[in-house]
């Protein structure tokens, strides 16, 4: 038999290989509480409120069950905070009321128009900081309003030519011209 064709023989032991699990970050409860920072607050942490809410889930030990529910309950408080509702809700209400919902979207705002004005909104905003009520309102009457009316003004120049036909985007660049002559009849 020529050598090529030779039988070869491998020995193994006998081993297990098993998958190692990766741990998913929103898991660890301190992720979970920063990101919620981050995702409804566009800010980071203050070491009393990661401290604070930390605590809520951490409360429950092992108990997977009682983990959910804290989970949510986090959740839902920092939906119903008066710093997102006064922030990231704002903006979100401001647009519905200008312009209703975007074309075959059951929302008002693209995250690009959003973020800009969520941050605006929350601009050094921290609830039960001293003077954070006057931050906010000054961020709502005065910072918010100029930078809504200067979008509006750069949407008027971009949404002014004709849309084109078939391409895609036609339907956003039709809303933006609606837009903009609705505020142009309100004498934005």
């Amino acid at each position: 038999m020529p050598a090529a064709l030779a039988p070869i023989t491998i020995r193994m032991q006998d081993v297990t290989i098993a998958p190692v699990p990766s741990p998913n970050q929103i898991d660890d409860t301190q992720f979970f509480v920063r990101q919620h920072y981050r995702d409804f607050l566009n800010r980071e942490a203050d070491p009393d409120g990661l401290a604070f809410w930390t605590n809520q889930i951490s409360s429950c030990g092992g108990d997977q069950g009682c983990i959910e529910v804290k989970r949510i309950n986090d959740s839902e408080s920092f939906f119903l905070s008066i710093e997102f509702q006064e922030t990231g809700y704002l903006a979100y209400r401001t647009y519905l009321a200008a312009f209703g919902n975007l074309p075959n979207a059951p929302v008002p705002i693209t995250f690009s128009e959003f973020i800009p004005d969520t941050q605006a909104l929350g601009r050094d905003v921290m609830v039960k900081q001293p003077g954070w009520e006057q931050v906010l309102e000054n961020n709502k009457r005065v910072v918010h309003p100029a930078q809504f009316v200067a979008a509006a003004a750069l949407h008027v120049g971009l949404y002014s030519e004709p849309c084109p036909r078939g391409v895609r985007g036609q339907a956003k660049c039709e809303r933006r011209q609606s837009i903009c002559r609705r505020r142009s009849a309100i004498n934005w």
